[in-house]
């Protein structure tokens, strides 16, 4: 049979059969993408950063992406899934075993492109790219009404949440 010999050409992880006199070839499995004549890719069944807005909206589909994050933010982490039996590597280096990836501390105003692949027990990746903007612009400008010199206004400041505490 057309079949016996080495899955009849079709990718490992699909099924071959035989219907009428041809070779058919499964479907890839959920998270891979593809045809079974032509190969199965795997892909991101997930990707979910701990802040930040990612754009567009996850699709396992769109390889790349952009991720905003608040100025407050300094080092996000990444919760990236794929189908079982692939692994997935964010900037060269492999996932821990919880399944995340933190990312180097951001530069304000400067992007950090983060390189992400998704590689299949059989050695076939896919690449994905995000890049982190880590941008805020001012909001607020605040003054003491009744300042004397010397009053080192700012001198100690501290924020919790949307509060900002300033001395004087």
């Amino acid at each position: 049979s057309d079949c016996d010999e080495n899955n009849g050409g079709c990718d490992t992880l699909t099924k071959c059969s035989i219907s009428g006199s041809k070779r058919v070839c499964g479907g890839c499995p959920t998270g891979y993408a593809g045809t079974g004549d032509q190969g199965c890719k795997p892909r991101l069944t997930g990707l979910s950063p701990s802040d930040g807005t990612l754009e567009p909206a996850f699709d396992p589909n769109v390889d790349t992406y952009r991720l905003r994050v608040p100025l407050l933010v300094q080092r996000v982490v990444f919760m990236p899934t794929a189908p079982t039996g692939s692994t997935v590597s964010l900037n060269g280096t492999a996932l821990d075993p919880a399944g995340t990836w933190t990312a180097p501390v951001l530069r304000l105003n400067e992007p950090t492109k983060i390189d992400l692949r998704v590689t299949s027990s059989f050695g076939v990746s896919t690449p994905y790219t995000v890049t982190i903007e880590r941008t805020g612009s001012q909001q607020s400008y605040i003054k003491s009404s009744n300042s004397d010199a010397g009053d080192q206004f700012g001198f100690w400041a501290d924020l919790s949440g949307d509060t900002l505490l300033v001395t004087a």
